[in-house]
């Protein structure tokens, strides 16, 4: 049996270019499995990084987002995951959890 920890959970206005969470997401020890369950109220680019904020990658260009634990990354010890909307107005996060295999 697969079993899963919260790693970040995050709600609310977040505005461009805003990181959804304060501190930066991370695993320990080995890599992981992360499954994402996401949501939020308008039409948005949604950007991530594995580096705290240095790189941003594409994760959803220009739609309303709705994601439920089918989204898998594999989040390697040490990185620093975050997220952000770069709309001009950026979004309203309805739900947003991400949960690692343990």
């Amino acid at each position: 049996m697969t079993n899963y920890e919260l790693v970040g959970e995050t709600i609310g206005a977040k505005t461009q270019n805003e990181a959804w969470f304060s501190t930066n997401l991370q695993v320990y020890l080995k890599p992981m499995h992360c499954h994402f369950d996401i949501g939020i109220s308008n039409n948005s680019d949604i950007e991530m990084t594995f580096d705290g904020g240095s790189n941003w990658a594409v994760f959803t260009k220009g739609k309303q987002l709705e994601v439920t634990q089918e989204l898998h990354i594999i989040l390697k010890p040490g990185g620093l995951l975050n997220l952000r909307a770069t709309g001009g107005t950026g979004t309203t996060v309805d739900h947003c959890a991400v949960y690692a295999e343990v």
